[in-house]
């Protein structure tokens, strides 16, 4: 009987010199994504978790993007794309809401609901994302600048929309472990 190694070793060695068999052998594939334990957080590959400082708030960003100190700002290495985050101080969602509305004055209205206030501001320049989410009792926020450009943002500006959210305990039970 042949060991199972030395089958593995002829394999591998066939593969580098026969070329035809290399398209055969496949390497163990990691996941694209991880649901972070005790959570519901899914954190993709290539991006990373930041809380605001009291861990209220929680945004996912690129992670080759560098992030200030305090957790309030993070933007591409270019400055093509920045984002500023935010949990602003009680008010109620109306007067939060309203507040935005009347600072940003936005061009489009994306979502506004009574969990999420979605508006961008638009000129030749840039594009001013500006998002809101609240659980009713916190309220979280982020503007998402672009500077217009012929290079696709969308992506990139969808992903962190979808991943802003407010913390909840079991959230952050995992980095206390």
């Amino acid at each position: 009987m042949v060991p199972f190694r030395w089958l593995v070793m002829t394999i591998a060695a066939t593969s580098m010199v026969g070329g035809s068999l290399a398209a055969a052998v496949q390497v163990p594939l990691r996941p694209n994504s991880i649901v972070l334990p005790g959570t519901d957080i899914v954190l993709e590959a290539g991006w990373r978790l930041v809380l605001t400082e009291d861990e209220a708030c929680a945004f996912m960003v690129p992670a080759t993007w560098p992030v200030a100190l305090n957790h309030r700002w993070a933007a591409t290495p270019d400055g093509h794309i920045s984002a500023t985050f935010d949990n602003p101080p009680p008010a109620s969602w109306a007067m939060h809401k309203m507040r935005i509305r009347d600072a940003i004055r936005p061009t489009a209205v994306l979502d506004d609901s009574d969990r999420r206030l979605w508006v961008e501001f638009a000129d030749e320049r840039r594009i001013l994302h500006h998002i809101s989410l609240t659980d009713g009792r916190v309220i979280c926020s982020a503007d998402v600048q672009v500077q217009r450009s012929i290079e696709p943002t969308s992506d990139i500006v969808t992903k962190m929309i979808s991943g802003m959210r407010v913390t909840r305990i079991g959230d952050l039970l995992w980095l206390r472990k």
